[in-house]
């Protein structure tokens, strides 16, 4: 087996991650996997190791670090030929973990990690890609992306508190736009709070937007909020956050292949937790089976 290619965020999860990667990196010796280690400072340093990884020959690819660390590896793997069959392992070390808690729920265990590298036991998962970026959980625009940048500009050692801080702040200076959305055929123009586009049902550390997404079914899963006053939209994502199933209203809930949305006023939006900046015209699409991840 050539070396594995071992993607390491020290600073996510307050040093978790290094702490994860220290016990997995035990089994692996043990199971006599060899592996090579990219310690990363930031994005382009992520993404240019998941780049070097396909180049090189790796075996797989194992991200260390949270739901954004794991974005910037799959876009290295999406924008080096060859990438999308290279197989992807994830040690899930951030604050959210959203897509590892799908794929492989808690607790993390080290030797299944060994184990489905020495059999090389993997499967297909789709990807999303908004504009010229990708994501493998969701897509995020208006309230939720506003959520991700304020959760970044938080201290690291509130943990999953971030995710509750930052919505009570975005809720209370959120704004509304006017916008035209096409879900493959079907066009609605309306003024809304809120996108979410989902590969995978959880997003910001549990909140099930769309709890029927799956990342293998050749489908974005769509939520929408409507514009709505503040006490309303806290009262309905607490609702969702609790696990109800009521929408109200104000809510819908869609899917198709191909999403586009030109907004009237640009609004935060991020993939898989990071930051993409202030946009107004938005073009999803699916690479169906577009990403091989151990399993």
């Amino acid at each position: 087996m050539n070396p594995v290619y071992v993607i390491l965020n020290p600073a996510a999860g307050r040093g978790r991650a290094v702490r994860l990667w220290s016990g997995c990196a035990r089994h692996l010796r043990d199971a006599h996997v060899y592996y090579n280690v990219i310690t990363t400072r930031d994005k382009s340093d992520t993404i240019a190791g998941a780049r070097q990884a396909v180049r090189k020959g790796a075996a797989a690819v194992i991200a260390v670090g949270g739901d954004g660390t794991v974005n910037d590896v799959v876009t290295g793997l999406m924008r080096e030929p060859g990438g999308d069959d290279l197989p992807l392992g994830i040690v899930p070390a951030g604050t959210g973990n959203d897509l590892a808690t799908f794929l492989s729920p808690p607790p993390f265990r080290h030797a299944r990690m060994a184990r489905s590298l020495l059999a090389r036991r993997s499967r297909r998962i789709d990807v999303g890609r908004v504009n010229d970026h990708y994501f493998v959980n969701n897509f995020g625009w208006g309230i939720e992306g506003q959520i991700a940048r304020r959760v970044a500009a938080l201290p690291p050692a509130l943990g999953t508190a971030r995710y509750v801080v930052a919505l009570l702040q975005a809720i209370g200076s959120y704004r509304a736009a006017t916008a035209d959305i096409t879900i493959d055929d079907r066009r609605h123009r309306l003024s809304l709070c809120s996108l979410s586009v989902a590969n995978a049902p959880a997003t910001g550390g549990g909140f099930r937007l769309c709890p029927a997404a799956r990342p293998d079914d050749g489908m974005l899963d769509v939520f929408v909020a409507a514009a709505m006053p503040p006490a309303a939209l806290a009262l309905a994502l607490v609702h969702i956050l609790l696990g109800s199933t009521r929408r109200g209203r104000h809510f819908w809930l869609a899917r198709g292949t191909r999403i586009e949305l030109t907004a009237a006023t640009p609004l935060p939006a991020h993939a898989d937790g990071n930051f993409l900046g202030n946009l107004d015209h938005i073009a999803l699409r699916i690479v169906p089976k577009g990403l091989r991840v151990l399993c």
